[in-house]
């Protein structure tokens, strides 16, 4: 389901890739990380991905730097009148859902 937040319009396209893909790769992998989608209430129009801060999830899409801005280590943040990454945003959303941590651990 897509995130219902008041003011910001979560893309039917986001919410679909993200619906999907996390399904089937969170289905095969049986670990991963969380990841979450809300608005950042510091930047009207504005929402985020949230990932698991002590990971370095983050860090590793970083190397996407035309393409997503950074809400420290824990969060891509767009813009709702972008367009969506669409390509850019599953590989993040697969290496969460993939990813894991040292040790073991989730």
């Amino acid at each position: 389901m897509a995130p219902s937040v008041p003011g910001i319009d979560f893309k039917p396209q986001l919410a679909a890739v993200f619906r999907r893909y996390s399904r089937r790769v969170a289905a095969r992998s049986r670990r991963g990380s969380t990841v979450r989608i809300d608005q950042v209430r510091s930047r009207p129009g504005a929402y985020a991905m949230y990932f698991h801060g002590r990971t370095r999830l983050v860090d590793s899409f970083r190397r996407y730097p035309e393409t997503f801005a950074f809400g420290g280590n824990r969060a891509i943040v767009l813009d709702a009148d972008e367009p969506v990454p669409v390509a850019a945003l599953r590989r993040c959303i697969s290496a969460a859902l993939t990813y894991r941590l040292p040790g073991g651990r989730r």
